[in-house]
């Protein structure tokens, strides 16, 4: 039990330092027990959050991963549209379609050249602008069945289709198997 003590000094105290009875045994064990039982509780709050943080990553892994899928896709419909009206008033260079194309058959080979009539009559038109398309082997044939900024070329070796929705597709797989930073 506490008692009251009043002190009275002629001069001012600096300072006070007030000497506490040291603690029981008994109370210093329990505290002792109190505390080691405190940090179990913690330590157990600490292993639950940690599980809690590990799960959270996991899923956001998964749903950023799925997400990709989805914005790759978006992304090419939105350039099939973009490609679509582009086409569809004419507005493409038919000469560096065809210039891509045959950058990948060695110029010596007999190649058949498959294009949209309309396209035919457009490089027919413009041939004297190509000069590496006129030294080649290269017989142009007119196909309705090839679309309008395609072609398909025929060689010895195999056919070689630059069309317009492959093209599409290998940007779409590229796209969503290229992890979000």
């Amino acid at each position: 039990m506490a008692a009251a003590l009043t002190l009275q000094t002629s001069n001012p105290l600096a300072s006070l330092q007030v000497m506490a009875k040291p603690a029981a045994p008994q109370t210093v064990s329990r505290d002792k027990a109190e505390l080691a039982a405190l940090k179990e509780r913690l330590d157990g709050v600490c292993r639950a959050l940690e599980n809690a943080a590990d799960k959270l990553e996991q899923t956001s892994v998964r749903m950023f991963a799925s997400c990709n899928s989805h914005i790759a896709h978006l992304a090419v419909e939105i350039a099939s549209r973009i490609l679509a009206g582009q086409i569809g008033r004419g507005d493409y260079n038919i000469e560096n379609i065809v210039a891509e194309a045959l950058s990948s058959v060695p110029a010596g080979k007999q190649t058949i050249l498959r294009l949209n009539p309309a396209d035919v009559e457009a490089l027919t038109k413009n041939i004297s602008l190509m000069p590496d398309l006129a030294a080649r082997n290269l017989q142009l044939v007119p196909d309705a069945a090839v679309g309008p900024a395609q072609c398909v070329l025929e060689t010895p070796d195999g056919i070689i289709e630059y069309l317009i929705e492959e093209h599409l597709k290998q940007i779409e797989s590229a796209l969503s198997n290229t992890e979000l930073q």
